[in-house]
């Protein structure tokens, strides 16, 4: 992974690569946190000097190594002169043991003496001859196969609750952070919904919903919710499992044709995608769950104050512009009952509080745009749960992805030249 605060994400072919800049050093490479049981492995980086680089100072310029135990212990290290790279780029391949299955990063620092070319994610592979595979018994039960929740359990400790019942924490509006998936309530809800654990970002807008509308008792028998641009998340099964009963709706299926969605796993047109085995008993959530076609720019008059929640999760900003997710959360208002409750998330610019992507497909909203967002809705009586805008420093929101997004972590990424990341705002209509 690439930290682009030391410099601008440029394409070699087929590769991510770091552009650094001079006189800043840092990590400019690390990662990508593979996880590898016992045995011994090779890492090759590639670093080329930037086109116009002088080669007056022949000092090191750069550093590459391998770390492990979350960058507290260094297996290998080589540095880089820069008289190294005055014939072109260089390969550099660094061969290191595992005595015991762990998390490995693969780094590379610059000083800042040169302005270099660094390629992203080092290929690994393993070292063995034929005959030398590493007995069974050295290889972890956790690590074998490298399960996706790996890293969420190296840094946790575990990945079941401790608790048979969330506990109130008094959420309010919220940036994604580090700091909810350590929490017992973050595992439980995984564990409702059948999700293995791990740190992203979309697991967490679900979390974030499901203790929210717990925290305001909305989740018991006879209430009756409310899901936009449903997919095929797991909420409704979630909800109706407490006995709740469910409206969902997605776009109709021209629309969806038309703009992409109807190909990918992110959207359904009927009630049978949503059916989740061990979330929920099949009678019940066919008794309690419903399925139409509702376009979130125009929603219809029918459904005025006929829920207690509504919600939705990381659409609004599909809708065609900054002002068309604003108004969607101003009219969603109008499907409550007095009492009721919205939560929604969506994509939050991190990078910026004046520049942003606006367009008809997606839209990056920055602090100032919630701000309004929630000025515009207390305007009209509602009351907005205060936002923490607080930014977490924790291991995880260090590391941004970069498309195609297969990385983990995944809580913050790089999109449309920004470093982006979830954020919810949670909204309550009064009681008159």
């Amino acid at each position: 992974m690439l930290n682009l605060k030391l410099g601008t994400l440029v394409t070699k072919g087929d590769r991510n690569c770091i552009m650094t800049q001079p006189a800043v050093a840092g990590h400019a490479v690390y990662g990508p946190y593979q996880m590898l049981p016992a045995g011994r492995y090779s890492v090759e980086f590639h670093i080329a000097a930037a086109e116009g680089q002088r080669f007056d100072n022949d000092e090191v310029c750069a550093v590459a190594d391998v770390a492990s135990d979350f960058g507290r212990f260094v297996s290998v290290s080589q540095g880089v002169r820069l008289s190294q790279l005055r014939d072109g780029a260089l390969s550099i391949r660094l061969d290191f043991n595992a005595a015991r299955p762990g998390t490995f990063e693969f780094r590379v620092a610059v000083t800042g003496s040169a302005q270099l070319l660094i390629e992203d994610v080092p290929p690994i592979s393993s070292a063995f001859a034929p005959h030398e595979q590493p007995p069974d018994q050295y290889i972890s039960k956790v690590f074998e196969g490298r399960p996706e929740n790996a890293l969420y359990e190296a840094m946790f400790g575990g990945s079941e609750p401790l608790r048979n019942a969330p506990a109130h924490l008094g959420l309010g509006s919220s940036l994604c952070r580090q700091l909810h998936f350590s929490l017992d309530e973050f595992r439980y809800w995984m564990r409702a919904m059948g999700i293995r654990p791990r740190l992203h970002r979309k697991d967490w807008e679900w979390f974030y919903i499901a203790q929210c509308f717990h925290e305001s008792e909305m989740l018991a028998p006879g209430k009756k919710g409310l899901a936009f641009a449903v997919g095929r998340e797991p909420l409704p099964a979630l909800f109706a499992s407490f006995g709740c009963e469910i409206l969902a709706t997605d776009q109709d299926p021209e629309r969806a044709a038309l703009s992409g969605w109807a190909n990918s796993n992110q959207y359904s047109q009927q009630v049978d995608t949503l059916f989740k085995e061990g979330v929920c008993d099949r009678e019940k959530f066919f008794s309690l769950v419903r399925y139409r076609s509702v376009d979130m720019n125009s929603i219809p008059d029918d459904l005025r104050q006929g829920f207690d929640f509504c919600w939705s999760s990381c659409s609004l900003e599909h809708l065609g512009s900054l002002q068309h997710g604003i108004r969607f959360v101003e009219n969603a208002m109008d499907t409550l009952r007095p009492g009721g409750m919205a939560v929604h998330t969506t994509e939050f610019n991190l990078s910026s509080n004046d520049e942003t992507f606006e367009s008809e497909a997606t839209s990056y909203y920055r602090r100032r745009d919630m701000e309004e967002m929630a000025a515009r809705l207390e305007g009209r009586g509602y009351r907005v749960r205060r936002f923490d805008w607080a930014l977490g420093q924790g291991f995880a929101e260090t590391v941004i992805d970069l498309p195609p997004y297969k990385q983990s972590p995944h809580l913050r990424v790089w999109a449309q030249e920004f470093d982006c990341t979830s954020v919810a705002i949670v909204i309550q209509k009064s009681n008159r």
